[in-house]
């Protein structure tokens, strides 16, 4: 019998779109739950379900199956709270700008023998996404991935505030002039010495989403090999603007590819 049910739902491509279409929907019903816990904290069953609009039945089911896989957490009052599985999740998971930048980062490292990384903002902090050594000089700057630093101090920094709405970015800079920032934007990159490690010199260039900006590409140097600044300006810019234009369509695509 189960076989004779099997086959006719393979060989009924409308059963199958329809069982799909269900699969897809209580998926999106589960994102939902998760992003108005994220939204507001410690909710009941019911609170999501009149958030959400959805049966009460259906979302106690969601709700279990969510809370079994520890996507959820539920106190003794019968409230719900995201789980440690999204924390696990959200720790092994690699920045989607440090994919996309993963063979133009790879690429210039090659070509300067310098360490390339990209930093994206976030609250207020630069924080270190991705990173390439050089493979030939034996003298070089070292960054680990996750590493943060203030938005007003450094080259991968001051590139990111450069571009955000000024009256912010002269609360977040210590000195508060702006004129660093505005030489920033004229020249297109930004250029620091000593500001997070003494001898080291430090250049980055903005990455944008179309008009927004969502990080830097930056190369750090040994102060021993200033002399290579003028050299590696050039091949910074045009690595970032590359990388702007791979993450702006990639973004795109993404876009373009859940609304299909």
């Amino acid at each position: 019998m189960c076989s004779a049910i099997n086959s006719r739902i393979r060989s009924d491509p409308a059963t199958v779109e329809e069982s799909a279409l269900d699969t897809a929907q209580t998926a999106d019903y589960a994102l939902q739950t998760l992003l108005e816990l994220e939204r507001s904290d410690g909710q009941t069953i019911a609170e999501v379900a009149e958030v959400l609009s959805l049966n009460r039945t259906v979302a106690q089911r969601i709700m279990a199956t969510l809370h079994r896989r520890g996507a959820v957490l539920r106190d003794l009052d019968g409230r719900y709270w995201l789980g440690p599985l999204l924390i696990a999740i959200a720790h092994n998971t690699p920045d989607e700008l440090s994919i996309v930048a993963a063979p133009v980062v790879r690429e210039l490292a090659e070509r300067t023998d310098e360490t390339v990384i990209v930093a994206r903002d976030q609250d207020d902090e630069s924080v270190i996404v991705a990173r390439e050594n050089g493979r030939q000089n034996p003298l070089r700057v070292e960054y680990e991935v996750g590493f943060r630093q203030p938005l007003s101090r450094g080259a991968t920094s001051l590139a990111i505030l450069a571009y955000r709405d000024p009256a912010h970015a002269k609360r977040l800079l210590v000195t508060g002039d702006l004129a660093t920032l505005a030489l920033i934007r004229s020249e297109g990159y930004a250029h620091t010495e000593g500001q997070i490690r003494a001898d080291m010199i430090g250049l980055a260039a903005p990455i944008f989403n179309g008009d927004d900006v969502v990080g830097s590409l930056g190369i750090v140097l040994p102060s021993a090999r200033a002399e290579r600044v003028s050299d590696l300006v050039p091949e910074l810019c045009e690595a970032s603007a590359r990388l702007s234009v791979a993450f702006h369509r990639h973004t795109t695509e993404g876009r373009a590819g859940g609304a299909s």
